[in-house]
């Protein structure tokens, strides 16, 4: 896959998942990266191999979220940052408010330091 549809990919994952206020886009994101990393191309999932492939990413993945969670306090979009991606108000709040975008541009960084460091 290329950069430019891996891009395309993730396009749904704003707003805690098309909008629905769940897990924010930065930790599905950062497990789908797992998946690439780790992953090989599956003909039988029920292979001890890819078991271990799929426990290696569950685990990590697991990591990352607990130790989001513990610096953030949250996973859930719209507990970080207080928009409710679901009405059009909270879109446009969101937009127009600064801090709250930056927040994320800060949970972003932190997947980024955290998996490369």
């Amino acid at each position: 896959m290329n950069d430019d549809n891996l891009g395309r990919a993730a396009l749904g994952f704003g707003g805690g998942i098309v909008g629905r206020q769940s897990e924010c886009g930065v930790l599905v994101g950062s497990v789908m990266a797992l998946g690439l990393k780790y992953g090989q191309p599956v003909k039988d999932v029920r292979t001890p191999e890819q078991a271990e492939i799929r426990n290696k990413i569950y685990f990590e993945g697991n990591q990352f979220l607990t130790a989001f969670a513990e610096k953030f306090g949250h996973t859930y979009c719209r507990k970080l940052t207080g928009y409710d991606f679901s009405q059009s108000d909270g879109i446009r709040g969101y937009r127009q408010d600064q801090e709250a975008r930056q927040r994320c541009v800060g949970y972003a960084e932190f997947a980024l330091k955290y998996f490369i460091t």
